[in-house]
């Protein structure tokens, strides 16, 4: 007999843009309280504090529309064979960010199973993080409902929060704009760093264009034959902060303009995928968080859709539904934003 309860049965309904599927919800088993998803410790303090930072300044930065008032998300902590994931979208929807981290970051890692969870980084969490240095041994643990960071200094613990639907289906649309991009360059570090360091961190969030000049590819303002584009060029600044630990970068891009740069570290990956545009030509300037955010629920889509059965929850499009590292990295094209704003 199944464990798992379900409100009603699954179905296959005609919608306004062809056939959806409602999956219905249920509760899956409790897991055992005492086995958690992952637990791990490393000496690699500073290069986690970097990533983590990196990640949540995609979380907080807003790209367009900066008189939005500012509705801050919550990373997505998922564990799966060998790597601990953590991804997010900026706040505007325009980029994405993906950390992983492998075996390699980790001294001791015990994986307890596979599993996602939703977590707030928050004030002492962050001040947590950003204390973190050369040489500290810390410890992450990701539970079926939380993330602990612990240093000699002590832990903290962030419990776990709504996940809102908006940012599942962003997920969809990401796995999708993912899957069938071709690499146009890899980057070697010093590559990365005159390519990444001669985009202005601030200013107007426009288009750039990659071209080819032997192993050190350039970005200029104007195009040619054989450049690509690289829209809203100084979201990229995001990554300035890991150039120093970058082993190579490798940049991909789809028939739609959706970029990804996928930056190689020994011990963890983190990739950047940034759509054609940011929407509109913001003047940005990326900076690092550390003061706490209010995770508030964001607003529902616009347009039509069939009711939806009680106890189900509807999902357009297709999924692989395989857990796929970045290494995988492949795109097709998509809208020009993905995630939690319309």
């Amino acid at each position: 007999m199944s464990p798992f309860r379900y409100a009603r049965a699954s179905e296959i309904a005609l919608g306004a843009s062809g056939q959806v599927v409602y999956l219905s919800a249920a509760e899956p088993p409790e897991p055992p309280e005492e086995q958690g998803l992952f637990t791990g410790s490393t000496e690699h303090a500073f290069e986690l504090r970097l990533l983590l930072l990196t990640l949540q300044a995609t979380l907080v930065t807003r790209f367009w529309r900066t008189d939005f008032v500012q509705r801050i998300l919550d990373p997505v902590v998922s564990v799966g064979p060998g790597h601990v994931r953590l991804e997010v979208f900026s706040a505007c929807g325009s980029a994405y960010c993906c950390v992983d981290l492998t075996e390699a970051m980790f001294e001791s890692a015990q994986f307890g199973g596979l599993g996602t969870t939703n977590v707030d980084f928050g004030s002492a969490f962050l001040e947590k993080l950003g204390g973190l240095r050369r040489g500290l041994t810390t410890s992450l643990e990701v539970g079926w409902s939380s993330l602990e960071l612990t240093t000699p200094s002590g832990p903290v613990l962030e419990k776990k929060v709504r996940l809102p639907e908006r940012w599942v289906r962003g997920f969809l649309e990401i796995q999708t704009a993912l899957r069938s991009a071709i690499q146009i360059a890899e980057l070697t570090r010093p590559a990365a760093r005159q390519l990444i360091s001669a985009i202005p961190s601030s200013g107007p969030c426009q288009s750039l264009w990659l071209t080819p000049d032997g192993d050190a590819p350039k970005v200029l303002p104007t195009p040619s034959s054989a450049s690509s584009e690289v829209g809203g060029a100084p979201r990229l600044s995001l990554l300035r902060s890991l150039l120093p630990y970058i082993e190579r970068l490798g940049v991909y891009r789809s028939e739609g303009g959706v970029t990804g740069w996928v930056a190689d570290l020994r011990f963890a990956r983190l990739t950047l995928a940034l759509s054609r545009t940011p929407r509109a030509a913001s003047r940005v300037k990326v900076t690092h968080c550390r003061t706490r955010r209010e995770n508030r629920p964001i607003g529902s889509s616009s347009g039509s859709a069939p009711e939806q059965p009680h106890g189900s929850r509807s999902f357009e499009g297709r999924t692989s539904g395989e857990w796929s590292p970045p290494s995988l990295l492949r795109s097709r094209e998509c809208s020009t934003s993905w995630g939690p704003l319309e």
